[in-house]
């Protein structure tokens, strides 16, 4: 179960970056150039925190690709920062040395944990708001520097960067990408020399945001005299590449792409069979509608973020007070030809049939945590029939419950709160979804 006291802003449409990423911005700016957004040093408060940190890399067993130290663009060794131990069974792990880890970081080492989204609720509530706002799944990082010498070097990302300064400042220098739209390719070329002379220079200080589309190369320094904690959050990109990918996925609907290649037939025939394979190819691209499909599947294909409503493993209770948030940030909703509510989340589709189902999900939909009882009053429905009606979403993971609010917040009649029966629950029945 989550949390529901921390103070995140995870009920507002896009959290801390809705006043940033606004209509302008994503059709003029998004995936074009940089932008550094000015805010108030706590527009990121209880996100993360120093002593956060440390309880993550204290209380985790992290293993050397989700937390390590690095320096000048090169890893340190695990070994100059860290010892073995050896348990009870002889079975022999590592764990961090405090002293030695502490010369590390304060001889020029930054100290990078990736995923940290999936390892501290807050920062994955940040997650969510940024996937609802920019449509697509996002990776938050964390790290952590205490001098000016650059841990990561000159480099660049194969996905778009959004930074959070959370505590202190960091120095920033931007270059040119030098090739639009970058993505790695396969090993065995030479590598690209970054540019060296920049085109922006400057300071991020606490709740300040940097917008770099991919392929941009950057330099990051704690050269302002404090120690620098910052977010990355990596924006998952649709390119035309996936695009491609997802079309010929589906042909595979289609009998003459299925069809084997006439390797021992007559030109001519080779000829009328590529003809066909261009037609059914110009088939699948006439629809004036496909990049809305591609991107109604791309999200409701997205994965939802782990959630456990423990200790309702066989059911949600009908307390009014319960809390319930969606982990599932572009979830949709669609109506069958006979009107039953569909929903698509996680990769697969959730069918729904009772009156008032819409209502009672839409403000989960717009990334709200609500209780039961606001649901129920929201769908004019009785507390009991929600309940059940979460009960399929919850154990598909699409939602999840937390701890109750306080008896003032559960304002419901006495009737549905003693668990009045109402209109029949809603029957819920899955099925997959063609994951792109």
């Amino acid at each position: 179960m989550f949390d529901s006291t921390v103070p995140v802003r995870a009920d507002v449409w896009g959290g801390p970056f809705a006043e940033c990423f606004d209509a302008d911005f994503l059709s003029r700016v998004y995936g074009r150039e940089h932008r550094v957004f000015r805010g108030a040093p706590d527009r990121f408060s209880g996100v993360l925190d120093w002593r956060v940190m440390g309880t993550i890399l204290a209380c985790h067993r992290l293993d050397p690709l989700r937390m390590f130290l690095a320096d000048q663009g090169r890893p340190v060794p695990a070994r100059s920062y860290t010892r073995a131990h050896t348990d009870r069974r002889g079975k022999t792990r590592t764990r961090l040395e405090p002293e030695r880890l502490y010369a590390a970081l304060s001889s020029g080492a930054t100290l990078v944990v990736n995923a940290v989204d999936e390892l501290h609720p807050p920062a994955g509530a940040l997650a969510a708001g940024l996937e609802r706002l920019l449509k697509t799944g996002v990776q938050v990082n964390a790290y952590a520097s205490w001098t000016a010498r650059e841990g990561l070097g000159t480099h660049r990302d194969d996905h778009d960067v959004v930074v959070c300064q959370l505590h202190g400042s960091k120095r920033w220098r931007v270059y040119d990408p030098t090739e639009q739209w970058w993505i790695p390719v396969e090993a065995g070329g030479e590598p690209e020399s970054a540019p060296t002379t920049p085109i922006d220079e400057f300071v991020l200080s606490a709740g300040d945001v940097l917008y770099l589309p991919r392929g941009f190369w950057h330099a990051v320094a704690a050269s302002e005299g404090t120690a620098s904690l910052h977010l990355t959050c990596g924006p998952n990109a649709n390119t035309g590449i996936d695009l491609s990918r997802w079309l010929l996925d589906g042909l595979r609907r289609r009998e003459a792409m299925r069809a084997d290649l006439p390797r021992f037939r007559s030109p001519e025939e080779q000829s009328a069979y590529l003809e066909q394979w261009r037609q059914e190819i110009l088939a699948e691209l006439s629809d004036p509608d496909v990049l809305q499909r591609f991107f109604a599947e791309r999200d409701a294909a997205l994965p939802a973020r782990l959630g456990l409503s423990l200790p309702h493993v066989d059911g949600v209770p009908a307390d009014p007070a319960l809390r319930v948030r969606l982990l599932a940030p572009l979830a949709r909703l669609s109506r069958t030809g006979d009107d039953a509510l569909v929903v698509a989340a996680d990769g697969v589709e959730l069918v729904l049939t009772s009156p008032g189902v819409e209502e009672a999900l839409a403000p989960l939909l717009h990334g709200r945590t609500c209780s039961l009882a606001e649901l129920a009053a929201a769908a004019t429905l009785p507390v009991p029939q929600v309940a059940v009606l979460l009960t399929g979403l919850v154990a598909r993971g699409i939602v999840e419950l937390a701890s109750p609010v306080s008896a003032e917040e559960a304002q419901l009649p006495a009737a549905e709160r003693s668990g009045t029966s109402g209109p029949p629950a809603p029957a819920v029945a899955a099925k997959g979804l063609r994951r792109s």
